[in-house]
């Protein structure tokens, strides 16, 4: 992942170890500025929540910590064109001393010279995280 210092321009590869030590040339692209709300789908309040950006299959790459939203109940990121998983998530634990996780994954894809995205994450009350003992 690489991003011009200015915050405008930026681009996202992978290598193989078999690719280390070779000459590689990014394309440097305008970034697309993701953006919208987070907010739980049965209307109640969302004290904080956070939206990630993964990029590659099975989220093997995780663009962390240059591409997270704050704790701010907002998408607020900047991506180079591509494909991506945004998650957003929230743990709560209820009086009983029950944890759930609040959430919601969308699948996005940027083409080349899209400036602005508006995404919105409606979170979802997931079941009982498995208590360890």
């Amino acid at each position: 992942y690489a991003i011009h210092p200015e915050r405008r321009i930026g681009a996202l590869a992978c290598w193989r170890a078999s690719d280390l030590g070779s000459h590689t040339q990014l394309t440097l692209q305008p970034l697309c500025h993701v953006h919208g709300t987070i907010a739980r789908s049965d209307g109640k309040d969302l004290p904080a929540a956070k939206t990630f950006a993964f990029w590659g299959p099975k989220r093997q790459s995780h663009l962390f910590p240059v591409e997270q939203g704050g704790w701010d109940c907002t998408v607020n990121i900047l991506l180079p064109p591509g494909t991506y998983l945004l998650e957003s998530c929230l743990g709560i634990t209820d009086a009983n001393d029950v944890t759930r996780y609040l959430e919601d994954s969308k699948q996005i894809s940027i083409p080349p010279g899209t400036t602005t995205l508006r995404v919105d994450m409606k979170l979802k009350l997931g079941p009982p995280v498995p208590t360890v003992s």
